[in-house]
């Protein structure tokens, strides 16, 4: 089905089917379709990374009866096939699968693949976010699929992120100054908005995280895949405050999340604030000085 030198077919039914989230994580598909996967169930019961804050993401269920999931087909290279697995914590939260869709006007099959869910990471009291249901809305209605199946997404009970106000560093560490050199340089820290966090101590489950946020500051990535965003902002915008208002308590609810499951080691001094990527796509592995593999969370003028 799939091998590293050759494209292959990808079903989003998540966040995924939103073109605009996908090229939040550095993907560009060659071409996207409506799509539906028979025998199958839309569920939330994935719990995200931060789910405080995030509640449940997209999952599929296989069932007996005559449910349908409705979602988009994606033709992606081998190189963002990488970036979702790493995005989608391949082998921790998600499994990928192989399945069948159906596609207007094609009388066979197509086979595709698609993620599901892992025991570890299911939990069935989590809700979707509104922020999160919001990509989802705008994916399908841009995919053309049926409206009852969006009334049903607009209908879904949601949860709601905690909101906890202004972050507050630690006076112990607060005063102390990391530059973008010193944090790409630690394999195990990251960063967000002016603060910056050890991830080495992090949960067992939560250690998938490492090869995405580990020596990256991750402002952009999360900007970037809120609902509000343009998808051109700023780490300059966000510090000027020319960011829409959700958007700015939706970074100060990470910053609260990171500080809950990291800890602080000091204040992000970043000389390139006024450029929204200065690296490589967002999911893309390279080593750092220190020889360790790390991933980009800053979008480029391709999530």
């Amino acid at each position: 089905m799939w091998s590293p030198d050759r494209v292959t077919y990808y079903f989003g039914y998540g966040s995924n089917m939103n073109l605009a989230a996908l090229a939040a994580k550095g993907v560009q598909p060659r071409e996207s379709t409506r799509a539906r996967l028979s025998g199958w169930r839309l569920t939330f019961d994935v719990h995200h990374w931060f789910a405080l804050e995030e509640g449940g993401v997209g999952n599929i269920r296989r069932t007996e009866s005559g449910d349908q999931v409705q979602g988009v087909v994606h033709l992606v290279d081998a190189e963002d096939l990488e970036r979702l697995d790493r995005l989608e914590s391949r082998g921790v939260g998600y499994d990928r699968v192989e399945v069948q869709v159906e596609l207007e006007g094609r009388a066979e099959p197509l086979r595709a693949l698609t993620y599901v869910g892992m025991p570890d990471y299911l939990d069935a009291s989590c809700r979707p976010t509104q922020r999160y249901l919001n990509l989802l809305i705008a994916g399908a209605q841009a995919a053309g699929l049926d409206d009852d199946y969006i009334e049903a997404l607009r209908t879904q009970p949601v949860h709601l992120r905690p909101d906890r106000g202004p972050y507050r560093a630690p006076a112990a560490t607060a005063e102390r100054e990391i530059a973008r050199d010193e944090l790409v340089e630690q394999a195990r820290w990251t960063a967000i908005g002016d603060q910056v966090f050890d991830m080495s101590q992090v949960q067992p489950k939560l250690r998938c995280v490492w090869p995405v946020f580990g020596g990256r500051d991750t402002t952009c990535f999360h900007m970037h895949r809120h609902d509000r965003a343009r998808g051109d902002e700023t780490r300059e915008d966000w510090a000027k405050a020319r960011v829409h208002p959700e958007i700015l308590a939706y970074i100060e609810s990470y910053l609260h999340a990171y500080a809950r499951e990291f800890i602080h080691v000091g204040t992000f001094v970043d000389e390139t604030a006024s450029r929204a990527s200065s690296s490589l796509p967002i999911g893309t592995r390279r080593p750092d000085r220190a020889g360790s593999a790390a991933a980009t969370l800053t979008r480029e003028s391709s999530s």
